[in-house]
């Protein structure tokens, strides 16, 4: 947690910041620590979203769309699933977009 400290400070580094906050979330969640985790996925879509920077969109919204399907939150879920997809589209890369269709299928 110190690393993330020193990428917070630094604006110079936000594709390392999106990385270390999405793989920190995503321990929280597959721990189910959901209270931790989303705060950081939102952080991180937020981030990544205004730098436009498709990739981090994409995975802190499976992130987040996960969370919601455990907590039985469908329309929540959908919701992160379905920008999900559309962030992949405009991306254009062919992985991202089989991620997302994936991830549309499970819920």
């Amino acid at each position: 947690m110190a690393g993330r400290a020193q990428l917070i400070k630094s604006e110079q580094s936000p594709h390392y910041l999106l990385a270390a906050n999405i793989n920190i979330a995503s321990i929280y969640s597959e721990r189910k620590h959901f209270e931790e985790a989303i705060p950081l996925f939102k952080s991180s879509y937020e981030l990544a979203s205004s730098s436009r920077r498709y990739y981090w969109v994409v995975y802190a919204l499976h992130g987040l769309g996960k969370i919601y399907l455990q907590q039985k939150k469908s329309p929540e879920a959908k919701e992160c699933f379905v920008k999900a997809m559309e962030a992949s589209e405009i991306y254009g890369n062919q992985l991202s977009i089989c991620n997302s269709l994936s991830e549309m299928g499970n819920y």
